[in-house]
């Protein structure tokens, strides 16, 4: 995931810059996604970094680009339809979750900053020891 977010970032600074002609930006852009193609996410968070940030200051044009990768990463889910075929659409779940953003720091809590700490690797056991009790002897 490290490497699509870099490169996500790459291409975000290369692509906000004024000094570069729009062809040598897209050609960045083109060969990020290029690069992106077999790690995490692919190209579809190449172009939603895009998206969120040369469009953080009109939040239609960003979820419209939102929506548009994310249709694109959800029709791809249909090419070969598989028990995980209904997952790809969830990308749309996130949806109302980022339009509740208001652009402000939510509360300081200490407890709530290391709780999620800790609840990563707690429900991944729960996870595990749920899949044990599903086993069949």
């Amino acid at each position: 995931m490290m490497w699509t977010l870099f490169l996500g970032l790459a291409a975000l600074a290369f692509s906000a810059n004024p000094r570069y002609p729009v062809w040598l930006k897209c050609i960045v852009v083109l060969a990020c996604c290029a690069l992106a193609w077999r790690s995490d996410w692919s190209w579809y968070a190449i172009l939603w970094i895009l998206g969120f940030g040369l469009f953080r200051q009109d939040r239609k044009r960003a979820f419209a680009v939102f929506a548009a990768v994310g249709a694109c990463y959800a029709v791809k889910g249909l090419a070969v339809p598989s028990l995980f075929t209904i997952s790809y659409f969830g990308v749309f779940l996130a949806i109302p979750l980022l339009l509740l953003y208001n652009g402000t720091h939510g509360t300081r809590s200490r407890a709530l900053q290391y709780g999620f700490y800790w609840f990563y690797p707690a429900h991944l056991l729960v996870i595990w020891w749920i899949s044990l009790l599903l086993q069949t002897p």
